[in-house]
């Protein structure tokens, strides 16, 4: 798919040499550029965080281990998955792993306090988390005020109504589940944005290019 910026835009006249006026984007599922990198540039390095460094591979292989196991929890196409974490590779994780499983992603601040987190988990009637052990406790506090049937904690070890991460990393098959997908039709991921007068909701969709009518 290509997209032309118009040529009358101002900034024109200040473009780069060589970087090209328009891009042609694939019509393809968000999740897939992932597979496409990981095909290409199996070794090289996707993300990193501190100590830790995960290739495309390695990270296509999580990933798609995740969708199986949130398949296999009974999370399917259209379903809102929510990431209540900071910046880490379990978010990446996370996002890309609920692509792959046919879910949305929703992100939701870790600074949220329990009126704020249940007021997302409910307008975007999330069935699943992404946490850690850390902000457990405050998703145990407004569950049962939620449609939230699933809680995946990224650093417990023991399943107690919470099931560890690293369980469905190590119990299931990288291979992703299968379903079919319109790319500028299908929501990836919903977005709040947040100021000191209001809440904005941001829908984008699949694909790289479109974003669905509010």
């Amino acid at each position: 798919m290509e997209y032309q910026v118009s040529a009358d835009k101002p900034w024109f006249k200040f473009w780069p040499e060589g970087v090209p006026e328009q891009l042609d984007y694939p019509e393809i599922p968000l999740f897939r550029l992932l597979s496409r990198a990981a095909e290409m540039w199996p070794e090289s390095i996707a993300f990193s965080c501190r100590e830790k460094r995960l290739s495309y591979s390695e990270l296509d292989g999580l990933t798609n281990k995740l969708a199986a196991g949130l398949h296999n929890l009974g999370v399917k196409k259209g379903d809102k998955v929510t990431i209540f974490l900071n910046n880490s590779l379990e978010f990446i994780i996370g996002y890309y792993g609920i692509l792959k499983a046919g879910g949305t992603v929703t992100l939701a601040n870790p600074l949220f306090r329990q009126m704020e987190l249940e007021h997302h988990l409910n307008d975007t009637v999330a069935m699943a988390i992404v946490t850690n052990s850390y902000l457990c406790p405050l998703v145990k506090e407004v569950q049962a005020q939620t449609k939230l049937k699933i809680i995946i904690a990224t650093d417990v070890e023991r399943d107690g109504g919470i099931i560890p991460l690293g369980k469905i990393l190590n119990n299931y098959p990288p291979t992703s589940p299968k379903f079919s997908t319109k790319p500028r039709e299908d929501v990836a991921v919903i977005v709040y944005t947040g100021g000191t007068t209001a809440h904005h909701l941001l829908l984008f969709s699949q694909s790289l290019r479109d974003t669905p009518p509010q």
